[in-house]
């Protein structure tokens, strides 16, 4: 098994014990420390013995660097592929709900929310 994912903390961990032989696990954001003050919220405990004799990996990844390392061209051809496959419908991006900016502060309060169906987004404009 390989995953992704965006929490890192005491989550990706759990996730990094289940990867498979050879598995990968690719982690793009570290919710986990989100307004924590706790250092150990920005650790991610994982048994180094588990990872070793599974050959299994836990990679680091940022949009910013990948780009910087890829170019431009390479960069812009993915990143269209990216949105010629969300057109097409065979890559769908997670739920999300617009929020004018007059309601930003329900806006707010939904993102803090645990129980949110969809991601809030702030609309500065009309579309």
């Amino acid at each position: 098994m390989n995953a992704i994912d965006c929490v890192a903390g005491r989550t990706g961990a759990t996730l990094a014990r289940q990867l498979a032989p050879n598995g990968c696990l690719l982690v793009y954001g570290a919710l986990s420390s989100h307004r924590q003050t706790d250092p150990a919220a920005f650790e991610m405990p994982i048994f180094a013995p588990a990872l070793i004799y599974s050959s299994a990996e836990v990679r680091g990844w940022l949009i910013f660097s990948w780009l910087a390392r890829k170019g431009v061209r390479k960069g812009s051809q993915t990143l269209r592929s990216l949105l010629d496959r969300m057109a097409e419908g065979t890559l769908k991006p997670p739920a999300a709900r617009r929020y004018p900016v007059d309601r930003a502060l329900e806006a707010f309060t939904a993102a803090e929310s645990v129980a949110h169906d969809a991601k809030p987004l702030l609309a500065f404009a009309e579309r």
